[in-house]
């Protein structure tokens, strides 16, 4: 698949190469290629993402800055990126 060979109302854009972790978020530019999805994140329609991916569970609990946890994610694999009306995350995932 080309650049132009893309599906317009499933791929509507692309990350950057440039992503950063900043101690809270990782953050990166993104890219937005149809008019349709620039609309609806201008008119705050679509700002939030909503990110796929598959992972291993490692079960061991412990504390991490004062908060206990059960288990934590190993071997994260990203799959796509979408982007919604309201994710899981809200505010604190979006463009």
């Amino acid at each position: 698949m080309n650049g132009g060979d893309h599906s317009r109302d499933l791929i509507v854009g692309a990350l950057g190469s440039d992503a950063r972790f900043d101690g809270t978020y990782l953050r990166n530019s993104v890219s937005v290629w149809t008019q349709d999805a620039i609309d609806l994140i201008e008119s705050g329609n679509r700002r939030e993402l909503s990110c796929g991916y598959h992972y291993v569970p490692v079960m061991t609990p412990g504390v991490f800055e004062g908060r206990r946890y059960d288990g934590v994610m190993r071997d994260i694999v990203g799959n796509h990126i979408a982007l919604v009306g309201s994710g899981r995350l809200g505010r604190n995932c979006s463009l």
